[in-house]
């Protein structure tokens, strides 16, 4: 069997609906990843995220939702971006949310400009959010860190390769591609309403975010 450059997870749980997650295994079957589907972990959702990432050595890893669905050609323009920057930790495109049956809501969720850490900063976990494609070496040291976290494991693992409170050269970076990836489903049995304030402050400190920082953001209210 062919194996591709990326290796990208999906955590299941048994309330996930079925027909969705096969729309998204379609998703997938067309694009140039290997698909490792796993169990998720209740109530341990960094435990889980960072098996996910162990699966394969791919020198590439991401992970997909299995209510969400990705738009053809979203890896293949995360690759290039990270051939084109190989100082940057990771790549990300943007995102639509949607209605459960795919009806846009609102704007897509895509940044113009380069990266910017202040951005990042105020918005820890929604700045790079959509689909993300890391460097493998990058996100295997970082599994310690995830696994002590909850909810927000994704944006706490971002940030920690990110470093936005650091001041980086704009070749170590991470690369934002302005087009949108992922459908975003919206719907009540989403993950992201389990997503405390509480366990919020306790990632962006994890994150290494200093205090003036730690605000709840207004998701509609961030800027393009």
């Amino acid at each position: 069997m062919h194996q591709h450059l990326i290796d990208c997870h999906v955590l299941t749980m048994p309330a996930d609906n079925p027909a969705w997650a096969q729309e998204l295994r379609a998703d997938l079957d067309a694009e140039p990843v290997n698909q490792h589907w796993l169990p998720g972990i209740p109530g341990e959702f960094g435990a889980a995220r960072a098996a996910g990432y162990d699966c394969g050595s791919a020198p590439f890893v991401s992970f997909a939702d299995p209510d969400d669905r990705i738009v053809g050609g979203t890896f293949a323009a995360l690759l290039q971006a990270l051939d084109q920057n190989p100082g940057a930790p990771f790549a990300w495109v943007g995102e639509q949310r949607v209605s459960a049956d795919l009806r846009p809501l609102g704007v897509p969720r895509v940044w113009t400009g380069p990266y910017d850490a202040q951005r990042h900063r105020n918005a820890l976990q929604m700045y790079c959010h959509g689909v993300v494609l890391i460097r493998r070496a990058l996100c295997m040291a970082a599994l310690p860190l995830l696994r002590q976290c909850g909810m927000g494991a994704d944006g706490v693992l971002l940030a920690h390769l990110a470093q936005p409170h650091a001041p980086l050269p704009a070749s170590e970076r991470p690369v934002h591609v302005p087009i949108v990836g992922r459908l975003w489903r919206q719907h009540p049995g989403g993950y992201h309403h389990a997503y405390t304030a509480a366990e919020r402050e306790r990632h962006q400190r994890l994150a290494g975010v200093t205090p003036q920082y730690l605000h709840i953001v207004n998701l509609e209210a961030i800027p393009s």
